[in-house]
């Protein structure tokens, strides 16, 4: 996983950062700011919550575009019985990316 997407996303977005939401703004305003869990399941997510700009390298098999993009990312966990992570997805809207690319 680290090499074969991991490291070529964090090449390819070297600049990536979140989106702070303001407590005081929209509700759907953007910002790494759904936060669920129950039990042994959790999710966090943002529509947008992530900016960068694809320069770093490919990514998708697309060279750099420099073209600054925003992510639409959910992180969903799942935990052991002792409170560890054993599981964790990221969804990211892929075609919503490759638009702005």
């Amino acid at each position: 996983f680290r090499e074969s997407h991991g490291a070529l996303f964090l090449q390819a977005f070297p600049d990536r950062s979140g989106i702070a939401r303001d407590p005081t703004g929209p509700e759907d305003g953007p910002g790494h700011y759904t936060r669920i869990g129950d039990g042994l399941f959790a999710v966090t997510g943002g529509w947008p919550s992530i900016h960068a700009t694809h320069t770093g390298g490919q990514w998708l098999g697309l060279p750099p575009t420099g073209r600054k993009v925003e992510m639409r990312v959910a992180d969903w966990y799942r935990l052991d019985r002792d409170d560890k992570i054993i599981d964790n997805w990221v969804m990211i809207d892929v075609p919503h990316m490759l638009q702005q690319m």
